[in-house]
């Protein structure tokens, strides 16, 4: 048998690392799944028009982006077109 060299000790570092970070993924699979089948956690379906996760991963359109932000509850909501066109001058002015 011959000697492990920097490359065989490289390579087992990486698949150790792996495994290091699949198993916390695999506990919070087990922990979030036991919590829906106990019914502490209810899963739903959010329609793509809704995706929060939108704001802060693509660039949206100014009318997406007030609605997004509305539901984020980081301002009043916009319940007409006065108050956006108000809203979308200011973010111009920026």
């Amino acid at each position: 048998m011959h000697q492990p060299t920097t490359t065989h000790l490289s390579v087992a570092k990486r698949i150790l690392r792996y495994l290091a970070g699949t198993s916390h993924h695999a506990i919070d699979y087990h922990f979030v799944r036991e919590k829906v089948l106990l019914g502490d956690l209810i899963v739903r379906h959010v329609p793509t028009q809704l995706q929060l996760a939108d704001l802060f991963t693509k660039a949206l359109s100014s009318s997406k982006f007030l609605a997004a932000v509305s539901n984020l509850c980081l301002m009043q909501p916009i319940h007409n077109q006065h108050q956006l066109n108000l809203i979308s001058h200011d973010l111009k002015s920026c």
